[in-house]
C-alpha cells in the first residue's frame, strides 16, 4: 500500500510560495525589458524628412509599430512661459509641490525618510520634432507626451522651503504620531524649444502625402520614450537594466533551488524518522510471538537444549554467541519452526 505524501508546514509553504512569486516577477521583468532592448535594437531609425513619408506609404496601414525618430524640438505654437523663470519658454511643464518629513520606525527605531506629493500640474502644447541639420524640415508631432514611460525634462527652478520651528506643544505631538514634518519642496521641470530629442514610439502618417506625421506610444506593450540622450545611450541603458534583473533573477532562482532542496531533505528526514519510530513500536498486537531480539518478525526456532522459542531465524544466526538469550544455556543445535 503506497504511504501519503508528508504534507508541508505552514511556515515551508508560505516560504515556498513566497520564494516562487519574487522568482515570478523577477523572471517576467527581465522578460520584458529583453524583449524592450530587442525591440529598440531593431527599431528603424529615421530623421523628419520626405525620405520618411515614402517608408510611411510603403508601410501596412502607413504605420511602423516601432521607430526611432531623432530631431529637434519645435513649438507649434506659442510656447508656455515658466512661472518661475519668465524668460524661459518650454513646450511641457510640470510643477510639483513635494511636502518632506520624517517618519518612526518601529521595527528600526529610527526616522526615516518620507515624501508625500501636495500638488502636481502638468501643462504642454502640440510640439514636432525637425531634422538637427539645415534640411527642409517635416515635422513629425509627439503625441500625448506626459504618456512616455521615460521623459527627460529639464529643472528650470527648485526651492526648498523647511518647516517652521516646533513649539513644546506640537513637538509632543510630533513624538506621539511619529511623524515630524521638514518641509515642503517647490519643483518646476520644463522641455524647451531647440532641445535635441530621441523619440521611441509608434510612427504614423495620416491623410497621405499632404497629411501630417505623428509619433505616439505603440499600441503593444513596448515602451514610449523621449529622451535627450542619443540612441546608442538609451539602448546601452536600457541593455544595464537587462543585466541587473537577470542577476535578481538568477538569484531569486538559486534561492528557490535552495528551498526547493532544504523542503526535500527535510521530507526524507522526515519519512526515515517515521518509518524508523513504526519499526519500533512494533508490538505483539501486531505480530504474534515477536522475535526477542529484533521485535519486527515472529519466532521460527527452537534452541536446543533448553527448548526455548525466542528467536527468528535471521536473529539465530546473527547471535554474537551460542547462548539462549533468555536462560543463557549453551546452543548446541538450532531447528527451524514452520508455523501456519
Amino acid at each position: 500500500m503506497m504511504e501519503p505524501p508528508i504534507p508541508l508546514r505552514f511556515a515551508e509553504l508560505v516560504a515556498l510560495g513566497a520564494a516562487s512569486v519574487i522568482t515570478g516577477i523577477c523572471y517576467g521583468i527581465h522578460k520584458w525589458h529583453f524583449a524592450a532592448v530587442k525591440a529598440l535594437r531593431e527599431a528603424p531609425r529615421f530623421s523628419p524628412d520626405k525620405g520618411l513619408v515614402k517608408v510611411l506609404e510603403e508601410a501596412p496601414e502607413k504605420c511602423l509599430p516601432y521607430a526611432v525618430v531623432e530631431g529637434v524640438v519645435v513649438a507649434a505654437k506659442e510656447p508656455l512661459r515658466s512661472h518661475f523663470v519668465p524668460e524661459s519658454s518650454c513646450v511641457l511643464q510640470h510643477v510639483v509641490l513635494k511636502e518632506h518629513s520624517s517618519i518612526w520606525n518601529r521595527f528600526t527605531h529610527h526616522w526615516d525618510d518620507s515624501q508625500q506629493t501636495m500638488h502636481e500640474r502638468k501643462s504642454s502644447i502640440p510640439f514636432d520634432l525637425v531634422p538637427c541639420d539645415d534640411r527642409l524640415p517635416l515635422p513629425i508631432q509627439i503625441c500625448h507626451p506626459f504618456k512616455a514611460s521615460e521623459l527627460d525634462l529639464e529643472t528650470s527652478f527648485q526651492c526648498f522651503h523647511p518647516a517652521a520651528t516646533p513649539t513644546f506643544v506640537s513637538f509632543v505631538g510630533q513624538l506621539v504620531s511619529g511623524v515630524r514634518p521638514k518641509g515642503i519642496l517647490e519643483m518646476e521641470r520644463i522641455l524647451k524649444p531647440g532641445t535635441q530629442l530621441t523619440a521611441i514610439g509608434e510612427l504614423s502618417l495620416e491623410n497621405g502625402l499632404s497629411g501630417s506625421m505623428r509619433l505616439g506610444p505603440p499600441r503593444s506593450s513596448l515602451p514610449y520614450l523621449l529622451r535627450s540622450s542619443d540612441y546608442e545611450t538609451v539602448v546601452e541603458e536600457w541593455e544595464q537594466k537587462v543585466r541587473y534583473w537577470n542577476m535578481w533573477r538568477a538569484l531569486a532562482g538559486l534561492a528557490l533551488g535552495l528551498l526547493l532542496g532544504w523542503l526535500g531533505w527535510r521530507a526524507v528526514r522526515r519519512w526515515w524518522a517515521k518509518r524508523a519510530l513504526r519499526k519500533v513500536f512494533v508490538t505483539e498486537e501486531s505480530i504474534a510471538s515477536p522475535c526477542v531480539v529484533c521485535i519486527s518478525s515472529r519466532r521460527s526456532c527452537i534452541f536446543l537444549d533448553c527448548g526455548h522459542v525466542c528467536c527468528c531465524v535471521s536473529c539465530a544466526d546473527a547471535l554474537p554467541s551460542r547462548h539462549c538469550p533468555i536462560c543463557r544455556a549453551t546452543i548446541s543445535r538450532t531447528i527451524q519452526l514452520f508455523q501456519p
